[in-house]
């Protein structure tokens, strides 16, 4: 169970599902807490956010059928404009609104080619360095 501000609610569901948690309840306060008035805070609290808590916390939850998020390594998520594929990102919460330049295969490769870091594949365990 989280709370979050109105417009959050994919992105708490995508952190969850991230997490493993599946079937994440969140209850959503409409606006931005900080925005609004000691009065209003409450008002809404009481009428609106608390109502969605106890019914999360009360019904059984609908696990339904359960997507991944994550797209594959090169998998094509959008297709598009410049502005539409801006769009499409800040419509799902993954930009700030400031324009992104979509990474292609060929623009990722490039970069690449002028990156003095070297790439380890491997895992660690913990507690143990690598020099």
């Amino acid at each position: 169970m989280t709370v979050v501000s109105s417009g959050f609610e994919e992105s708490a569901l995508g952190t969850g599902q991230g997490a493993g948690i599946i079937g994440l309840r969140v209850a959503v306060y409409p606006g931005a807490f900080d925005l609004d008035t000691p009065e209003k805070l409450r008002k809404n609290t009481e009428e609106v956010l608390f109502p969605q808590v106890v019914k999360a916390l009360t019904e059984s939850a609908s696990m339904g059928k359960v997507e991944t998020i994550e797209p594959g390594v090169r998998e094509i998520i959008f297709k598009g404009t410049f502005e539409q594929v801006n769009n499409y990102f800040y419509k799902k919460q993954w930009s700030d609104g400031l324009p992104i330049i979509p990474p292609t295969v060929e623009k990722v490769k490039e970069f690449l080619q002028y990156c003095y870091v070297k790439i380890i594949y491997g895992l660690f365990r913990k507690n143990q360095s690598h020099k």
